[in-house]
């Protein structure tokens, strides 16, 4: 498996590259090792820098930073990144479990590569954590829906009339894990520091 080549198809040209995915053999540990394993660093690394190196500013007549202390930032990093693994095989669990009430194959190796692949621009624009100012950001991640879309064709063997409504339903699964996985890491995960400081008003 080539992670840059499938990591730039994804994105650049997703039909092409859903085909070539599909006719790759990857198991469910290759997939894990040879690709969630690397793009889920991206924001895991990214977060632990920008929660607990750059912290996140409320501005104001008092300024508010808002800090992990080192050990609690390399612990939200870390968990984060089990996570990841875990959310994956959840979703991908859950989304073949469904398959066959949309005329789908049930197929757990696509239905892991399926997710896994999909939520490549997630991972990626995961790197603007690293400034937690530009989170917002976060929203080109949204390409993940398309991504999911397209491949559910390939993947699952999704008719294309069933295509829409599998997909709605495949969104609400992830947001489900994604809110499950996000309140498992926050509960994990040591309360940050809130520090302030005067900022004098200006002179005229």
């Amino acid at each position: 498996m080539s992670l840059l080549n499938h990591t730039v198809g994804i994105i650049a040209k997703p039909k092409v590259e859903w085909e070539a995915i599909k006719n790759e053999p990857m198991t469910i540990a290759q997939v894990f090792t040879g690709y969630v394993a690397i793009l889920a660093l991206i924001p895991a690394i990214a977060s632990f820098i920008g929660l607990s190196l750059v912290g996140v500013s409320i501005p104001g007549f008092y300024n508010y930073t808002i800090k992990y202390s080192i050990v609690g930032g390399l612990i939200n990093a870390a968990v984060s990144y089990i996570m990841a693994f875990v959310g994956v095989y959840v979703a991908a669990f859950i989304i073949n479990a469904l398959a066959s009430n949309f005329e789908s194959t049930p197929n757990m190796e696509n239905a892991v590569k399926l997710v896994a692949f999909s939520y490549t621009p997630v991972w990626l624009v995961g790197i603007f954590s690293i400034y937690p100012v530009l989170g917002v950001l976060g929203i080109l991640g949204l390409y993940s829906i398309y991504l999911l879309y397209l491949g559910l064709e390939p993947m699952m063997n999704t008719p294309a009339t069933k295509k829409t409504i599998y997909l709605i339903v495949s969104i609400v699964v992830l947001i489900v894990v994604f809110i499950v996985v996000g309140a498992v890491v926050n509960l994990v995960t040591p309360k940050p520091s809130f520090s302030s400081y005067y900022e004098a008003p200006y002179n005229f």
